[in-house]
């Protein structure tokens, strides 16, 4: 199955439940409170890897219907 994420990568993915196992653990790293433009890479990095998790659960959805 492929993924395209929000900058138009590709990603071709083989195991869906650990893809997002992986993806929900690296949310949980927090930044250690950085300020002005690392805050800012920060926060896009984290709806980055929002973005990605919920189109890997809509995957595992379309693949279990």
């Amino acid at each position: 199955m492929e993924l395209i994420d929000k900058k138009g990568k590709t990603f071709t993915i083989n195991d869906i439940k650990g893809s997002i196992a992986m993806v929900q653990e690296f949310l949980h790293y927090k930044p250690s409170g950085q300020t002005g433009s690392l805050q800012r890479l920060d926060e896009e990095r984290q709806l980055y890897w929002e973005d990605f998790l919920k189109k890997l659960e809509q995957l595992q959805n379309d693949q279990n219907k």
